[in-house]
């Protein structure tokens, strides 16, 4: 079906693509100030832990607002914004595999 557009409920169409835009660049800024991080003193531990929470939450934060948008749309549209999002938004789609796992799985 090409030529499908993807509106959102309220708004117009570019408006959830550009919120996990902006988040996927907090993420990045995340990750970019956590490779920084080198030494292993005391410091550095604290701040990784506070940065690995804000990662977490953002991330999760994006995954409800993703399932928020998936509501109410038939399977093709579904399937078409998830794909956008994991060509779109790398970053966000692996964060969200990983804090999706139980430890269960990790073990």
């Amino acid at each position: 079906m090409q030529g499908t557009v993807l509106k959102p409920k309220n708004g117009s169409v570019a408006d959830w693509s550009t919120r996990m835009g902006t988040w996927e660049r907090e993420l990045e800024r995340i990750q970019v100030e956590l490779n920084r991080l080198g030494t292993q003193d005391e410091e550095s531990c604290v701040r990784r832990t506070v940065l690995m929470d804000q990662l977490r939450e953002r991330t999760m934060a994006m995954h409800s607002f993703l399932e928020d948008c998936l509501c109410g749309r038939n399977a093709f549209e579904q399937a078409m914004m998830l794909y956008k999002v994991r060509i779109e938004f790398p970053l966000y789609s692996q964060m969200d595999m990983v804090f999706s796992l139980t430890p269960a799985h990790v073990s």
